[in-house]
């Protein structure tokens, strides 16, 4: 699997992440054009990722394309090699888990927004 990290914002990201972004898109594209979000192309663009390490964790922030079992076992691999304890997955598809059910994933709990702009 071949990895490469981007400094910055792209049309390519943008269009390999088009899916995930949701509301959140203005503020993860700041944070990984200032670096404080990682950007990465999988394997030419079949995938791409967005993530941070914060003490002793992995933060998967976005993940879109194939192969993200495989990429799960790199994460974990690299992770481990970085003297990492955990890997903390956002996503917003139940689906992930499926996906996942090969490793020991755990629901960590659930994020609630309410929408100011719809109360009355």
């Amino acid at each position: 699997m071949k990895i490469e990290k981007h400094a910055a914002w792209s049309e390519r990201a943008e269009r390999g992440l088009n899916k995930t972004l949701g509301d959140e898109r203005a503020s993860i594209v700041a944070d990984v054009n200032a670096g404080r979000l990682e950007l990465w192309e999988i394997d030419g663009g079949q995938a791409w990722l967005i993530t941070c390490v914060a003490e002793s964790e992995l933060a998967v922030c976005c993940v879109q394309g194939r192969g993200l079992v495989e990429l799960a076992d790199v994460l974990i691999k690299l992770s481990r090699a970085q003297g990492l304890k955990r890997i903390r997955w956002f996503t917003k598809r139940p689906a992930m888990k499926r996906l996942l059910r090969a490793l020991p994933v755990k629901l960590a709990g659930y994020v609630f927004h309410i929408d100011i702009e719809a109360l009355h």
